[in-house]
C-alpha cells in the first residue's frame, strides 16, 4: 500500500485543482439532495409536531342560532377544555381583511388549556388584557404589523348590531369606539394557522369581555360557538353530538370535526413532500449523469498515466486504488461539505404549506438522513471511480463490423460532416474514443418530459384560475339574505328588482340546512332551491347526476369520502323532521356560502329539503351576470342600485359581493398556489439537466474524437465543415430528446394534472399545452445551435499536426 499513498501524495499536489472541482460538485448535488430529502420528511411531519406541542382543539360546536349551554356541555366527562367565540364578528382594521381577524374569545381557555401556541417572536396576550393581540407569522409578512406595533379596532354599536339582528337595516358604517391593540407576539397555532393563507389576528378574551355589547348586542343576539378538547380524541365525537342535541333540544347543532381538516392538511403536505423528494431524485439523476461522468473520467485518466507503474511492479490492483484514491478523496471531503451545506439549508425548510406549521423553524440536523447520506455518497464516488479504474485496464476491443448507422449513411450517400456529426452522436466508440451516448440520451428525453410535463400543470392551472366553475362556482354574486327561518327584508321583492337589470343574465334562491348523519358521526350542510327561486345554481357535476326525487342526494367528493359513501349508496341523515334515508346519486361541487367551502355538503330536490328541515338555516342568492358587467366595481354599483329602493335597502352591503373576488382567497386557489412552484422548480430542473447534459456531450466529442476531425482536416474537410460535424451532433442529440420526451411529457403532465385536481379537488380538463410544446420544439433546437457554438470553434480550429503527433 506504500506505492499506493505515494501515488496519491503526488496526484493530490499535482491534480488540486481538479480534486476542488470534484469535492464541490460532489458536495452541491450531495448536498441538495440530503437538503430535499431532510426537508421532505421535516415538512411530511411538520402538522403531527405541531398537534403534538399544542394541544389542538378536536371540534367547532356551532349552533347557528344563538348559544346553547356550554357550561353543561363543559362539565361532561369526556370534554377535556372548552372556549367559546362569538360567531358573528363585525369589527375592522383599516387595510385589514376581514377574513384575517380570528373570532373573539370570551374565555381564557383558548391558548392555555387547548390551542397552546408556539411562540415564534415576543409572547403570548395576557387572558385578562383588553388591548393586546397575538398574529400569525404570514398575517405579520402580509401587513407589515409585528410585535409592538399598533392596530386600531374599529367596532360597532350595540344598537347597530341590535337593529341588524333585528332585520332593520344592515351594520353598515362602524359607529362605536376605537379600540387601540398592541401586538405582543407572533404565534403557530392550528386554529390560527390551517383555517386560510392570509394569516390572522387573535385578540385577547379581556378585550372581546369589555365590549361584549358590541360585539353581540344588548340581547346577545349573535351566535357563540365553542372550541372543544375531547379527553378521547374523535372517538367521542358522536358521544358528543348525542349529549348536544339533548342539551339543546336540537338536532341541527353543526359539530364540526377538526380532525377532517388536519388530515386534509396532512394530505397536502404528503403531496408537497413528494414533490420534494422528486426534486430530489432529479438531482441525484444529475449527479448520477454528470458528476459520474467526472468522477469517471479523472479514475480513467490516472489509469492510463498509472499504465507505466505496471512496468515498474505495481499490481492491478494497486493501479486501479491508486487512479480510484483521488476521487474517493473528493467523494470524502465532498460529502462531509454535502452535511455541512444540509445542515445550513435546514434553516430555509420546511417550505410551502409546511412552513406555516412548523413548529421549530430554523436550523435542523436530521441525523436519520445526514449519517446514511454522507456513508452512501462516499461509498458511491469510491466505487464509480474504482469501476472506471478497472474498465480502463481492459484492452480495447476492435471493431469487427461496421455500424448500422454507418451503412445506412453510407447508402443514403449524405456528406462527409453530416455523417461524421450523426456518428458522433449515435456511436459510443471504444476506449479513449468513448462517449456517454445512453446517459445523454436519457437526459435530454428527460429534460424534454420534465419542460413539457410542467407546461400541462402550468395550463391547468391557468384554466383553473380563469375558470371558477372547475370548482363548482358558476355565478358572479353572492348573498346573504336570511337565516334560520328568517329573511333580512322582502327577499321577492329584491329578486324581482335584480332581476329587472340588463346586466343580471339569471338568479337562484337557495336554501341551506345542516343534518347530522343518524348515529352521530358527523355534521354537513345540504342545499336546495327555495320555492321559485329560479332554480339550482348550475352544478359542476363530476359524477353521476343531480337529484331528481326527495329520497336522493349529490354530495361533494369531501363529504362523501368523510361519510365513506359511493354512488348508489345510502345514507341517513337526521335534519330538524327527524330520520331520512337518501340515495347517493351523484358527486358535485356546492356554492360557497355562509357555512361550507365548495367541496363540504351536497344537494337536494326542493321537495327533499322540505322533507328534512322546518326552515333553512341559510337563505343565499347567487346571480350570473354579464361578461361586460363583470368587474372590480359591480358590488358597489349593485348597492348603490338596491339603495335607492327603500324596500330593498336594507340588502346594500349583504348582496353585491363578488364570488370570484371571496373564491380567489378560498383554500381551494390556495392549494392550486402551493402545488405549483415544487412541478415548476422540478420541471426547469429537468430542464436544465437536459441542457447540461447535451453540452457536456458535445465538449466531450470535441476533445476525444479530436483525432477524427484531424484526420478529416488533413484530407481537405474545411473549418466550416468541421463545424457542421458538432452542429449536426447538436441537432441530433436535441431530437433524440424532443421525440420520446414531447409524447411521454404530455402523458405525465395530464397524470400529474389529474392527481392535483383530486387532490385540491377540483374538475379535471385536460390541459392544452400544445402552444408551449411547439415552442419547446423551437427553443429546444435554437439551445441546441447555441450550446454547439463553442465546442464546433475549437473542431474548427483542431491543430492538425498537434493532435496526430500526439495521437
Amino acid at each position: 500500500m506504500g506505492a499506493v499513498r505515494a501515488w496519491a501524495a503526488i496526484d493530490v499536489r499535482r491534480r488540486w485543482r481538479t480534486l476542488v472541482v470534484l469535492v464541490l460538485l460532489v458536495g452541491l448535488s450531495a448536498g441538495t439532495v440530503m437538503t430535499t430529502v431532510a426537508g421532505a420528511r421535516r415538512g411530511d411531519s411538520s402538522l403531527d409536531r405541531l398537534l403534538d406541542r399544542t394541544r389542538p382543539a378536536t371540534a367547532v360546536v356551532q349552533p347557528n342560532f344563538g348559544t346553547v349551554d356550554y357550561d353543561a356541555i363543559a362539565r361532561l366527562p369526556y370534554v377535556e377544555a372548552l372556549s367559546r367565540f362569538v360567531l358573528a364578528f363585525t369589527p375592522a382594521i383599516r387595510g385589514v381583511s376581514w377574513r384575517t381577524m380570528d373570532n373573539p374569545r370570551l374565555d381564557d381557555a383558548m391558548m392555555t388549556d387547548l390551542e397552546r401556541p408556539v411562540v415564534l417572536e415576543g409572547r403570548g396576550y395576557r387572558p385578562s388584557a383588553t388591548d393586546e393581540a397575538v398574529v400569525t407569522e404570514r398575517f405579520r409578512d402580509r401587513y407589515g404589523l409585528g410585535v409592538g406595533d399598533e392596530v386600531r379596532l374599529h367596532l360597532s354599536t350595540s344598537e347597530q348590531v341590535d337593529r341588524a339582528f333585528n332585520q332593520e337595516l344592515p351594520v353598515g358604517r362602524l359607529d362605536g369606539a376605537v379600540v387601540p391593540v398592541t401586538v405582543v407576539g407572533v404565534v403557530r397555532t392550528p386554529a390560527l394557522d390551517l383555517p386560510d393563507d392570509e394569516g390572522r389576528i387573535s385578540f385577547s378574551p379581556g378585550l372581546a369581555r369589555a365590549h361584549l355589547a358590541d360585539l353581540t348586542g344588548t340581547r346577545g343576539y349573535a351566535p357563540v360557538a365553542a372550541l372543544v378538547r375531547l379527553r378521547g380524541g374523535a372517538s367521542d365525537l358522536p358521544r358528543l353530538r348525542e349529549d348536544i342535541a339533548a342539551i339543546s333540544g336540537r338536532a341541527d347543532v353543526e359539530v364540526t370535526d377538526l380532525g377532517v381538516a388536519y388530515q386534509r392538511a396532512d394530505e397536502g403536505l404528503r403531496f408537497e413532500a413528494a414533490w420534494l423528494a422528486g426534486f430530489g431524485a432529479a438531482v441525484l439523476l444529475a449527479a448520477a449523469v454528470l458528476v459520474g461522468q467526472a468522477i469517471a473520467r479523472s479514475a480513467t485518466v490516472t489509469a492510463r498515466e498509472l499504465e507505466v507503474g505496471r512496468a515498474l511492479g505495481m499490481t492491478a490492483g494497486q493501479t486501479r486504488l491508486a487512479a480510484a484514491s483521488l476521487p474517493a478523496l473528493a467523494g470524502l471531503v465532498g460529502a462531509a461539505l454535502a452535511v455541512l451545506l444540509a445542515v445550513v439549508a435546514s434553516g430555509w425548510f420546511p417550505i410551502g404549506r409546511a412552513a406555516d406549521l412548523e413548529p421549530a423553524p430554523g436550523t435542523d440536523v436530521d441525523v436519520l438522513v445526514l449519517v446514511p447520506g454522507f456513508v452512501l455518497c462516499v461509498l458511491a464516488v469510491a466505487g464509480v471511480a474504482y469501476g472506471a479504474a478497472v474498465l480502463a485496464g481492459r484492452p480495447d476491443r476492435p471493431l469487427t463490423r461496421p455500424s448500422l448507422l454507418h451503412s445506412a449513411e453510407a447508402r443514403l450517400g449524405l456528406p462527409v460532416p453530416v455523417v461524421v456529426g450523426a456518428r458522433f452522436a449515435f456511436e459510443r466508440g471504444r476506449g479513449r474514443n468513448a462517449l456517454p451516448v445512453w446517459p445523454t440520451y436519457i437526459a435530454a428525453a428527460v429534460g424534454v418530459l420534465g419542460t413539457v410535463a410542467v407546461g400541462c400543470v402550468a395550463a391547468g392551472v391557468a384554466d383553473a384560475t380563469a375558470h371558477p366553475e372547475r370548482f363548482g362556482q358558476s355565478y358572479q354574486l353572492v348573498g346573504f339574505v336570511g337565516g334560520e327561518g328568517t329573511d333580512v327584508g322582502p327577499v321577492d321583492r329584491l329578486v324581482a328588482r335584480l332581476a329587472a337589470r340588463d346586466d343580471v343574465t339569471s338568479l337562484h334562491r337557495m336554501w341551506a340546512g345542516v343534518v347530522t348523519r343518524a348515529g352521530g358521526s358527523g355534521s354537513f350542510a345540504l342545499w336546495g332551491p327555495a320555492p321559485g327561486g329560479g332554480g339550482p345554481v348550475p352544478a359542476t357535476v363530476l359524477s353521476g347526476r343531480m337529484p331528481e326525487s326527495p329520497g336522493e342526494v349529490t354530495l361533494t367528493p369531501g363529504t362523501q369520502d368523510a361519510l365513506d359513501v359511493g354512488l348508489g349508496e345510502t345514507v341517513r341523515v337526521v335534519g330538524d323532521r327527524g330520520e331520512r334515508s337518501l340515495r347517493v346519486v351523484g358527486t358535485a361541487f356546492v356554492p360557497t356560502g355562509a357555512g361550507n367551502e365548495y367541496n363540504e355538503g351536497g344537494w337536494l330536490t326542493t321537495r327533499g329539503f322540505g322533507r328534512l328541515f322546518d326552515a333553512f338555516t341559510f337563505d343565499m342568492l347567487f346571480a350570473s351576470v354579464t361578461p361586460a358587467a363583470d368587474d372590480a366595481g359591480l358590488a358597489d354599483r349593485i348597492d348603490a342600485y338596491l339603495e335607492a329602493d327603500p324596500r330593498t335597502a336594507v340588502f346594500a352591503g349583504a348582496v353585491g359581493t363578488p364570488a370570484t373576488e371571496d373564491f380567489d382567497a378560498s383554500a381551494a386557489t390556495d392549494e392550486l398556489d402551493r402545488v405549483r412552484t415544487l412541478p415548476l422548480a422540478l420541471g426547469a430542473f429537468l430542464g436544465v439537466l437536459g441542457t447540461a447534459a447535451v453540452g457536456h456531450a458535445l465538449v466531450l466529442a470535441v476533445r476525444r474524437r479530436a483525432r477524427d476531425v484531424a484526420v478529416l482536416r488533413a484530407v481537405g474537410m474545411t473549418p466550416a465543415g468541421a463545424r457542421v460535424i458538432v452542429l449536426v451532433q447538436a441537432l441530433a442529440l436535441a431530437a433524440v430528446g424532443l421525440v420520446p420526451g414531447i409524447p411521454l411529457g404530455i402523458a405525465a403532465g395530464r397524470s400529474i394534472w389529474r392527481v392535483v385536481a383530486d387532490y385540491v379537488p377540483l374538475a379535471y380538463v385536460d390541459p392544452a399545452a400544445w402552444a408551449f410544446t411547439g415552442a419547446l420544439v423551437v427553443v429546444a433546437l435554437v439551445v441546441a445551435v447555441l450550446l454547439a457554438q463553442l465546442p464546433a470553434r475549437r473542431a474548427a480550429r483542431t491543430s492538425i499536426a498537434t493532435t496526430l503527433a500526439a495521437e
